[in-house]
């Protein structure tokens, strides 16, 4: 398929007035069907490619996951009827494979992560639940919405494992070249002390800011931290950065450095909560419009409903799906290309409750 020219990078940001950052959004980052140009990797060769999305391909699982007694037994692909779009592709919507467990939430990160490699998005926006643990560090949650808010060190702990995924992906093909930024270096120092060195490899575990007395990898002495991650980031060159729960001042950061930081530097943003925003964030919208929404798993009414989004060789639709507790099984009940705001979500599920 032919790539979509893009005249001034990928990053998807221009400078507004004074000094404000704008982001634009490009229908290559929305749409991974027409991907945008491989500049994250135009310096490797074909081969180097290739063994990048064999190594996701057999990325290790740290520890085998325990299935949820929640979970189904089979497998579940939604048989939802025509999607609105049908008569603009002159054929039926393609189902896709909703997961059910926390398992199968990690095979379809991997499998559109191998998307977004091949497709060369060089900004891309990763989310599952708030808490949700994988199971590396002896604990898989179920694929439900718990009665109580996730506790701050839950909250921690999941948004470390997710990490986890990352390292184990890319840390054995990126050698040198991969970065991944926690918020504070308590953050950092704590996940390389659980991960250990054979893990670890080449790849840099560093903090955006402050944690406790030590100071982060990009904080500067003027205090501008933005300055300093950029500057960094220039010196790396062709990194690959993955930053970890960033929050408003990570985030500031970020809308700075994807602006001046050429498309050879890929950033992935985990767990930064840019969508289905309850209040308004112009801080988040507009990081939202300019990073792809690469996997997006989000639990609405009270876990019965699930937003999925999944990168796929083809059309990657933003699916609403119900699902009929206890029982973890989803059926698609909507798709759209675009992001369903929250009205369109109470208006799906009102109607599907109908039916």
């Amino acid at each position: 398929m032919a790539a979509v020219p893009v005249s001034s990078g990928c990053s998807g940001y221009s400078s507004g007035e004074n000094g404000r950052v704008r982001l634009r959004a490009r229908a290559g980052l929305y749409m991974p069907q027409v991907p945008v140009p491989f500049q994250l990797y135009e310096a490797a060769t074909s081969a180097h490619r290739a063994s990048l999305v064999l190594a996701i391909a057999a990325s290790v699982a740290l520890k085998p996951m325990r299935r949820s007694w929640r979970a189904s037994p089979g497998r579940h692909r939604s048989t939802a009827g025509a999607a609105p779009w049908d008569n603009l592709f002159g054929a039926p919507a393609e189902p896709v494979k909703l997961p059910y467990s926390t398992k199968e939430v990690l095979d379809s990160l991997k499998a559109s992560v191998e998307v977004m490699v091949k497709s060369g998005v060089p900004r891309a926006d990763v989310e599952l639940p708030a808490g949700l643990r994988l199971g590396f560090e002896n604990v898989t949650d179920a694929l439900i919405m718990p009665k109580e808010e996730p506790s701050p060190e839950q909250i921690l702990q999941a948004d470390r494992e997710l990490a986890r995924v990352f390292l184990a992906m890319f840390n054995k093909a990126l050698k040198n070249r991969l970065s991944i930024i926690f918020r504070t270096s308590k953050q950092a120092a704590y996940a390389k002390q659980l991960w250990g060195k054979s893990a670890l490899g080449h790849a840099r575990i560093v903090s955006m800011g402050k944690g406790g007395a030590k100071k982060g990898a990009f904080t500067s002495s003027d205090g501008d931290m933005a300055a300093s991650f950029i500057r960094s980031l220039k010196v790396i060159g062709n990194a690959f950065v993955v930053l970890v729960a960033p929050r408003k001042p990570q985030l500031e950061a970020i809308a700075r450095a994807a602006e001046e930081v050429d498309s050879k530097t890929c950033f992935i943003l985990l767990n930064a909560r840019l969508r289905g925003l309850k209040k308004p964030d112009p801080l988040r919208e507009e990081l939202s419009a300019g990073f792809s929404p690469a996997f997006h798993v989000r639990l609405v009414k009270n876990g019965e409903g699930m937003v999925f989004r999944q990168l796929q060789d083809g059309t990657s639709p933003w699916i609403l799906a119900r699902r009929s507790l206890p029982s973890t099984v989803a059926t698609e009940v909507a798709r759209s290309l675009e992001e369903p705001t929250l009205e369109r979500i109470e208006e799906v599920f009102a109607k599907s409750a109908e039916t």
